[in-house]
């Protein structure tokens, strides 16, 4: 049994048409099911687990990084499938899962390969892909081991549990089922006419704390922002998602 949960951004005209054509295509693929439209007055983990009650067995985001960090943090710990088809802009996640269109993605869940994925977890609270912090200068503390300290203003730092899109594929990092997050660090190393050029510079780790020499913000998954001093650690084989044969892990 499907749940499909709707972002608000689905209520604007613009997306009616594809809407409509998505749902005709869920029921002709044998995959239709309950449709909820998300809200700031709807309690979406009560909702998440009435339905789970009655027998809801894969929860599905449609909308885009910020939906999907919504539903993850409503269904960690519960015995459910999250599936996403991504609407709008802002699908950073839906891409790295290999996923680059709705069509894409009615495809996907209907071919239904799973995956057991980590997750990192910020404080109290879950993402998929990234968070990323906003002033580049901070003192990064890894497992109570060492620390690293980043003191170029200019410098952009990433907790990455997916592969960033503009970094290389093939490399030993960024496994999103190996029990570590990365640290990546990108240093402005050479300033040309056109373009600035960063020195990348990669950290795996299970757990790090945050600060810096002011507080500075850090995004998760495009969504919730959240303020250093902050811990942030890997949660290994924390949920199940429906992914495309076309993801780079």
């Amino acid at each position: 049994m499907y749940l499909y949960l709707y972002d608000s951004l689905l209520s604007e005209k613009k997306y009616q048409r594809q809407l409509i054509k998505m749902e005709m295509q869920l029921t002709d693929l044998g995959i239709g099911g309950k449709i909820s439209r998300l809200s700031p007055l709807k309690n979406l983990k009560q909702l998440i687990e009435e339905e789970v009650r009655v027998g809801v067995k894969t929860v599905v985001a449609v909308g885009n990084d910020k939906t999907l960090f919504q539903v993850i943090n409503a269904i960690v710990g519960r015995p459910v499938v999250l599936g996403i088809v991504p609407f709008g802009p802002n699908n950073t996640i839906a891409h790295d899962l290999g996923i680059n269109s709705v069509e894409d993605a009615t495809k996907t869940i209907s071919t239904r390969i799973i995956q057991k994925i980590d997750l990192g977890k910020i404080n109290n609270d879950y993402f998929v892909s990234q968070a990323t912090i906003s002033d580049g200068q901070a003192v990064i503390e890894f497992d109570d081991k060492f620390a690293v300290s980043t003191e170029h203003a200019g410098s952009k730092i990433n907790v990455c549990n997916l592969r960033p899109a503009h970094v290389a594929a093939g490399q030993n990092h960024f496994n999103p089922q190996d029990g570590y997050l990365d640290l990546l660090v990108e240093t402005a190393s050479r300033k040309g006419m056109f373009r600035t050029e960063f020195a990348k510079s990669i950290f795996p780790f299970k757990r790090i704390f945050i600060r810096g020499p002011k507080t500075a913000s850090i995004t998760a998954d495009g969504g919730k922002i959240f303020k250093t001093p902050v811990k942030i650690e890997a949660a290994p084989q924390k949920i199940k998602m429906i992914v495309s044969k076309k993801r780079d892990f």
